[in-house]
């Protein structure tokens, strides 16, 4: 199973083939992506990411403990993620012990206020990104 059959799976509304919808990530074949574990630890964050949606925004758990909110225009921006539907996204770590703070380590408001500079990061930035700029309309 490739990158684009397994999130096929995930999705399961996407009922059309891949001439019919822009935004599907159908389109995506597992090629675009460095190793076959590279694409299960996407899958694996893809599946265990907690979404709900708070009027234009999508706010949710992913990961080990880190608390996302996206905003996601209904079509591609000049001022989205490499010009694409993600115009607002935001990534924080949940406070462990007494800390009462969050510490930001993704922020991207019209142009990076604070790229990733983890691996760990850059998976969760690549597993939203995936998620909100790549499903189906009809999913986000």
């Amino acid at each position: 199973m490739n990158f684009a059959e397994a999130l096929r799976i995930i999705c399961g509304r996407c009922k059309q083939n891949m001439k019919g919808c822009k935004t599907c990530p159908v389109i995506v074949t597992v090629e675009e992506y460095d190793t076959d574990a590279y694409v299960e630890r996407q899958l694996e964050l893809i599946r265990n990411m907690q979404v709900k949606k708070v009027g234009n925004w999508y706010m949710g758990i992913i990961g080990e403990g880190y608390t996302f909110q996206v905003k996601v225009a209904e079509e591609d921006s000049q001022w989205g993620i490499s010009e694409g539907r993600i115009i607002k996204l935001f990534v924080t770590a949940m406070p462990e012990g007494e800390n009462p703070g969050r510490e930001e380590i993704i922020s991207y408001e019209r142009g990076w206020g604070k790229y990733p500079d983890t691996q760990e990061g850059e998976e969760l930035l690549d597993a939203l990104y995936e998620y909100f700029q790549n499903h189906c309309e009809e999913e986000v």
